[in-house]
């Protein structure tokens, strides 16, 4: 069972980041299983530093790409822009609070 300290690491600027990773990149299919909540954690401040550096839509979405086939070795997808997309949107909102 998850504690309030779990959900509370989700309401910052990481913990946002690290949500979008898991719900809506989840390259591996893993969302859903309590047990794999962390599995993309160790993206999230590369990803932050991106956002903080000011980095496009299109970098961002090749970073994730390059992770997806260089580390993870699955076939990168075509819809990162959307990914990337809702990266930039939560950074704006929560700016650089990390």
């Amino acid at each position: 069972m998850r504690n309030n300290s779990d959900w509370q690491r989700l309401a910052t600027p990481l913990g946002f980041i690290r949500l979008v990773l898991l719900v809506d990149w989840d390259p591996l299919g893993v969302f859903g299983y309590v047990e794999t909540m962390d599995e993309y954690d160790s993206y999230a401040v590369p990803v932050y530093d991106l956002l903080c550096a000011g980095a496009s839509r299109h970098q961002i979405a090749e970073h994730l790409r390059a992770i997806e086939m260089e580390r993870m070795g699955v076939r990168g997808r075509a819809d990162l822009d959307a990914v990337a997309d809702k990266l930039k949107e939560a950074y704006e909102v929560f700016g650089d609070e990390a």
